[in-house]
């Protein structure tokens, strides 16, 4: 298991650069922002993934300031986290993507819970397959909410997040 949530990786290498053609660079700068301001804080996440033709799968995942954990088969399982190696990933991400055709574009959308969002969505192709992702960012305070990613093959991986009264599961080192 990686510390990082496989969609949010996905979503943040599908389009996330300022210099993409036709997309206003501070609008697709939103989204490394995000990613950066999202590794720092405690965090819950609900992870889903939809193959097509299988039901789908779920995972929660809780990140912490020096661990992280996820349920697999009903158990929470530990590993170490670093907000700096995410950060690390994150940039890298950022590097590997200015060499793939990509465009990012701010799109309208409705509130989350009745919090405001940018919905940005972004388009990517890697070793000629592509990828359509959208992931909601708080106005209020920057952290993404919502991110979904669909893959050429139909799979569509979908993660929300949640702030705030996170902590570590019980009874788990």
């Amino acid at each position: 298991m990686r510390a990082v949530s496989i969609s949010f990786i996905l979503c943040l290498a599908g389009g996330v650069l300022a210099a993409s053609p036709g997309a206003r660079a501070d609008d697709c700068a939103l989204i490394p922002a995000a990613s950066i301001a999202q590794a720092k804080v405690p965090r819950a996440v609900t992870h889903v993934t939809a193959v097509p033709g299988k039901p789908p799968t779920r995972a929660e995942m809780i990140f912490m300031s020096d661990k992280a954990y996820m349920q697999v088969n009903g158990a929470w399982q530990s590993i170490a986290y670093s907000a700096q190696q995410q950060i690390d990933t994150i940039n890298a991400a950022l590097k590997r993507t200015e060499q793939m055709p990509h465009s990012c574009q701010k799109l309208a959308s409705e509130p989350i819970n009745g919090e405001a969002v940018s919905l940005l969505a972004a388009h990517s192709e890697a070793n000629g397959k592509a990828s359509d992702s959208r992931i909601w960012i708080s106005n209020k305070t920057g952290l993404p909410l919502k991110s979904e990613v669909h893959l050429g093959s139909g799979t569509v991986v979908t993660d929300e997040f949640r702030y705030g009264n996170i902590e570590a599961p019980p009874g788990v080192k």
